[in-house]
């Protein structure tokens, strides 16, 4: 009889908790059937689009519209997905401004059996920039290798730029627009379209911009390599010397270059010309690095493109003469005597003349026309120089000085008369 009752006493109790949560359950799930969800980064999609051009606007770069919603509804709630709504911004409707637009989204497409609870504060910010354009030259960067014994001419692209429009701040990092590509053992001319790309200053490709052209057209002549003619060089040069300068002579470092390409060409070139020296920043003795300009489609068979150039001058030096003079105008009944009978002539001259100028090609004389008293005077003769060239010229001449004298009259003696 204890056992008996002992069972029941525990049997009760465990019915009376499983009824406890079986009616759980049932109040639970059945009787109360409202949940609330949180959907997050549910995507925004924007309509109309192309009707920001009607206001040179478009839209900034890397922008993706998303909205969060608060859901309610039955216990099916927590099966809903982000693709069972649509919600869109129709950009048309609102007036527009470069910078942030604040747009309401609507909600076109949602699930029945759900209620939104936060309708009236689904609103994202659109940021819009100034249409932005510029046209910029096609630069190739396709690496042709020909095969040995050939050679290949200039890329020659159809068109020589291309307009780029887009968001200012794109259109403002495209530094280039190139052509890519790789070709080898390259035996025939090569035709084909390329992408043109545009490119930042670190050489990436700018994604986002419009291209008025999206291929560029490209023919590359590929021609058998003749054997290599030797050419002259010619040293172009630009400028004057300074005055003091004058220019003795102006040689390379080598006097000829082998060029090799197609028999037509190479045989056309007569002369192989350097980039110019600039006379006018040579100060002295010296050597300068110049390139060679190679004529489209050929190539330097020894692979120099530079020779050094040395240019040699002559300076301006001077040096004393003591040179004799002569004197001029004496006005009769007066003597002039000179302190001394020769002076003192400094010349100028370049280097390789001044030797050649001596004392018997510099004439001097004084002239003393408009001394008519005696005293004690000082005068600078004057300077002829004989035979010299123009070059040649006299920065100082000494003073002499001269003592003016009356030469004394014997009285006249008269005859005694008869």
């Amino acid at each position: 009889m204890d056992k008996k009752d002992k069972k029941e006493r525990i049997i009760v109790p465990l019915i009376c908790l499983f009824m406890s949560i079986g009616l759980w359950f049932y109040v639970s799930n059945v009787e109360n059937t409202i949940r609330q969800y949180g959907l997050t980064k549910v995507p925004v999609e924007i309509l109309n689009i192309e009707t920001l051009k009607d206001s040179k606007l478009t839209l900034s770069p890397n922008q993706e519209f998303y909205i969060d919603l608060k859901l309610e509804g039955s216990n099916e709630i927590y099966k809903i997905k982000k693709e069972d709504f649509k919600i869109t911004v129709d950009i048309s409707e609102y007036a527009l401004k470069k910078g942030g637009n604040k747009m309401a989204v609507n909600i076109i497409e949602s699930p029945a059996d759900l209620t939104i609870k936060n309708t009236n504060n689904l609103n994202i910010v659109v940021n819009l920039e100034e249409i932005s354009e510029k046209t910029i030259e096609i630069k190739s960067e396709i690496s042709v290798t020909p095969r040995e014994g050939y050679s290949i001419a200039p890329i020659e692209i159809n068109n020589k730029d291309v307009k780029i429009t887009g968001a200012a701040s794109l259109v403002d990092k495209v530094e280039a627009v190139v052509i890519r590509g790789d070709v080898k053992d390259a035996v025939e001319d090569i035709i084909g379209s390329y992408d043109i790309i545009p490119i930042d200053s670190l050489g990436k490709k700018v994604e986002g911009v419009e291209l008025k052209s999206k291929y560029a057209d490209v023919v590359i002549k590929v021609s058998k390599v003749n054997k290599g003619r030797s050419i002259p060089i010619k040293i172009n040069t630009v400028g004057k010397l300074p005055e003091d300068l004058k220019l003795k002579s102006i040689e390379g470092s080598r006097k000829t270059l082998e060029i090799v390409g197609s028999k037509a060409l190479v045989d056309q070139v007569v002369e192989l010309q350097t980039e110019k020296v600039d006379l006018s920043q040579v100060k002295d003795n010296g050597e300068v690095t110049v390139g060679i300009i190679v004529p489209e489609g050929a190539t330097l068979l020894q692979g120099e493109e530079f020779i050094t150039v040395k240019v040699n001058v002559v300076k301006i030096v001077s040096k004393d003469l003591e040179i004799k003079f002569s004197l001029k105008g004496i006005t009769e009944g007066l003597t002039v005597t000179p302190s001394k009978p020769t002076i003192i002539v400094k010349v100028k001259a370049f280097e390789d003349e001044i030797e050649a100028i001596t004392a018997d090609k510099i004439k001097a004389e004084l002239n003393v026309e408009k001394f008519k008293e005696e005293g004690t005077f000082e005068g600078t003769p004057i300077i002829d120089l004989v035979g010299l060239n123009s070059t040649v010229s006299v920065t100082t001449t000494e003073k002499i000085s001269f003592k003016v004298v009356k030469v004394a009259v014997p009285p006249v003696k008269v005859p005694p008369q008869a």
